[in-house]
């Protein structure tokens, strides 16, 4: 089964992307797709920064904290998997199902979050 390893996030002071909170993963963080030693996976290299889950600042303030903590890992995947050319959208936007999938996220949740994502085609680069 999909997988990811651990990370830890560290809020970035005073950097905000459309004002939301930027993130700076800590520690190189891999999901495995299928079992950790099948080789196959995508890296988020320690330095990484997010902004998780990139919903409209109003809507950030209307959900609670525990969900957006559920989404985190995931989100961070996206977003470094929408910075690199070489995944086409549609891959990105499955992965990141798998991914919420994989790290137990609510199935309603799942399906509001993995909906939005579709809705957005921008591949910003955010990451040197």
């Amino acid at each position: 089964m999909s997988s990811f390893t651990r990370a830890r996030f560290d809020p970035i002071p005073g950097k905000r992307r459309e004002g939301r909170q930027v993130y700076r993963c800590l520690d190189d963080l891999w999901f495995w797709i299928g079992k950790p030693d099948s080789g196959c996976g995508v890296e988020i290299k320690a330095g990484f920064e997010t902004d998780f889950a990139s919903m409209p600042a109003w809507l950030v303030r209307l959900v609670p904290r525990w969900v957006r903590d559920q989404l985190a890992k995931s989100s961070a995947l996206h977003d470094r998997m929408r910075e690199d050319l070489q995944f086409a959208l549609t891959n990105c936007d499955g992965l990141f199902w798998v991914a919420m999938k994989a790290d137990g996220v609510n199935a309603i949740l799942c399906g509001l979050a993995f909906r939005a994502v579709r809705l957005n085609t921008s591949r910003t680069k955010h990451n040197p």
